[in-house]
């Protein structure tokens, strides 16, 4: 099923955006086809919505959708993303993905107490050789997708295959 704007994701029961290529709660479609990057006028984006409440099998709140921790393959209509980073920690067993180093680092100090330049001394050369190999032993490069841009379940998941990384 789908409209002129939106997917209906049957097995992930939600409603995809076609051309941002995320989710987007049912209550929030107006608001989301009027914004800036779509400007759809407000009649046909309540057109729009009035369609979409139709569709059976469409998750209306967040406590109704849980977010997979990875993937078997890539989710046809979510944004694919080849810059992923998967944490390493608890002997790989951790979930978390994001797609940026900081933001690891910021996950490992806030969640795991951990920090790639902890407890090492001196500087220069060594030090920042040590720094990177303890970064690259506890992450890994991988693909990945999120539902939703913002707020609850918009974390991203690892999307695995053959084609990883």
């Amino acid at each position: 099923m789908s409209s002129n704007h939106f997917y209906h994701s049957s097995v992930w029961q939600v409603v995809v955006c076609k051309e941002c290529r995320y989710a987007v709660w049912p209550s929030q479609v107006v608001g989301h086809l009027t914004n800036k990057q779509h400007k759809l006028g407000r009649k046909q984006a309540e057109a729009e919505w009035e369609e979409i409440q139709g569709w059976v099998g469409v998750a209306q709140y967040p406590s109704e959708f849980a977010v997979p921790l990875f993937v078997d393959g890539p989710i046809d209509d979510l944004a694919l993303f080849d810059d992923g980073l998967k944490c390493g920690l608890e002997d790989g067993e951790c979930p978390y993905v994001c797609r940026g180093m900081n933001t690891m680092k910021a996950h490992w100090r806030k969640i795991h107490g951990f920090s790639a330049g902890q407890n090492q001394g001196g500087s220069g050369i060594l030090k920042k050789e040590d720094v990177e190999r303890r970064i690259s032993e506890h992450c890994r490069a991988v693909r990945c997708q999120r539902f939703f841009v913002q707020k609850e379940h918009s974390q991203y998941f690892e999307v695995r295959s053959s084609h990883n990384v």
